[in-house]
């Protein structure tokens, strides 16, 4: 394993041996690039700090009750962890109830999840140190508990998507017997804080870009669904197994196309790819069909995205594509429309073009761009050479223009007039902004 020499120089100060372990032992075997290194030894978290005290590595303390602190220099971060033993309440709930410290590498390995997670690198030795068959289950291609899978997972319930995202990032199988006690307790998951599940939700999105598997991602949420664990992350979307659609523009159920929309969007769409059909089941079974989907599936993303604390700036956003993604589905608006709906969504275009891509493609019977797309990318640039204002700022006046115009008014009446200048040439003059602007406070006088 390659040890930088900030790292080595670390080891030869230590008092006993000092490990890498986890993921960064885990991914130099398997050859993937990994960025956090996670230490650990026989030393309690004061004993290290009492070590390093007057030499150029700075500790920081991070949690006393699990023996965790940081460690770094030269730029350099590590986190350390003693080894210890866990107890929990056995509801999953993932913090544990009480440590232990004071015990062996062997013990410390047996608290962990996976096998694949508990392989230690001795530095000082150049050596690995598995004492749960980590490696072996790696040449397999298999995640596997490293004790009982009832009591790992009983222990924490957020082990299941854990292992979901090991399984998807690597392209393993997971173990028959770990994956059957994870159904069984997966509802479990009801104990795990939101944030939690929010952050690997979000790593299975984008396991594709740990090991560049195609199609990563879309096993990642197949698991979920096969475990039950998509029920704490999206409830929905198992709703669409077996709602058939439109066979001349749709060769999967809506779950499956959900599903291949996600897999072939950039990263940074999945989620508004995931929900952006998500309401197709619920309108089907109240309305026979599936018009205002769009709709509905942003009030959909906008509940589960707040139940899993996504910031509102990511919700706004999502909701934004969803809700848009239909428009000029058969490329019959008038270009006015079109006009408009550009300088409408102007700050979301580019994610909503590639949202519009990766449902086209995602229908399973076409190839290429979205012809609806390719409508506002020959648009888009059009506009801008007109000098459409796509934000106040681009106006040819400004709130000094509005002397006559009430202060509740003003607001209102630059963005009147912004949206006239998607499709007056006039307005995108300062005679025309000045004029529009004085006829707005005629009409508008109280």
């Amino acid at each position: 394993m390659e040890i930088s020499s900030v790292l080595r120089e670390l080891a030869g100060m230590w008092r006993g041996k000092l490990y890498v372990v986890g993921g960064a032992v885990r991914d130099a075997i398997l050859g993937v690039t990994t960025y956090d290194v996670d230490l650990a030894s026989s030393l309690t978290a004061e004993e290290v700090c009492a070590l390093l005290e007057g030499t150029r590595f700075v500790t920081e303390r991070h949690s006393a009750k699990l023996g965790t602190l940081g460690i770094r220099a030269d730029g350099e971060k590590f986190e350390y962890t003693a080894f210890r033993t866990d107890s929990y309440d056995m509801r999953g709930a993932h913090a544990p109830a009480s440590v232990e410290f004071g015990v062996t590498l062997e013990e410390d390995a047996l608290r962990r999840d996976f096998t694949v997670n508990a392989v230690y690198y001795d530095i000082s030795e150049d050596k690995i140190v598995d004492v749960t068959g980590g490696v072996e289950d790696m040449k397999r291609k298999l995640i596997r508990t490293v004790r009982d899978p009832r009591e790992v997972i009983a222990e924490d319930a957020l082990r299941i998507m854990r292992m979901v995202r090991f399984a998807a990032s690597y392209g393993f199988d997971i173990d028959a017997e770990t994956m059957n006690r994870a159904t069984e307790m997966s509802g479990n998951l009801v104990n795990i804080a939101p944030e939690r599940i929010r952050e690997e939700f979000e790593r299975i999105l984008s396991a594709d870009e740990v090991c560049g598997i195609k199609g990563a991602q879309r096993r990642g949420l197949e698991l979920l669904k096969e475990c039950g664990a998509v029920q704490y992350a999206v409830p929905e979307l198992t709703e669409g197994i077996g709602v058939e659609q439109n066979k001349n523009w749709h060769r999967y159920d809506v779950y499956g196309h959900i599903l291949s929309t996600v897999e072939n969007a950039p990263r940074r769409i999945r989620l508004a790819a995931l929900f952006h059909d998500i309401a197709k089941p619920v309108l089907k079974r109240e309305t026979g069909g599936s018009k205002g989907h769009e709709i509905r599936g942003a009030e959909i993303a906008e509940l589960r995205m707040t139940a899993l604390k996504y910031s509102k700036a990511e919700i706004a956003e999502v909701k934004e594509l969803v809700a848009a993604h239909m428009f000029d589905l058969k490329c019959n608006e008038p270009e006015e429309a079109l006009r408009l709906f550009i300088q409408e969504h102007i700050g979301v275009m580019d994610k909503l073009l590639e949202l519009k891509d990766a449902d086209w493609i995602g229908g399973g019977t076409r190839t290429g761009s979205n012809p609806s797309a390719d409508r506002i990318r020959a648009l888009l640039p059009v506009m801008k050479e007109e000098g459409v204002a796509f934000s106040l700022k681009d106006l040819k006046a400004n709130g000094k223009d509005l002397d006559g115009v009430p202060p509740e008014m003003r607001s209102r009446a630059l963005r009147a007039l912004m949206k006239r200048t998607a499709t007056d040439p006039v307005a995108r003059t300062r005679e025309g902004a000045l004029g529009f602007l004085k006829n707005f406070e005629t009409v508008h006088k109280p």
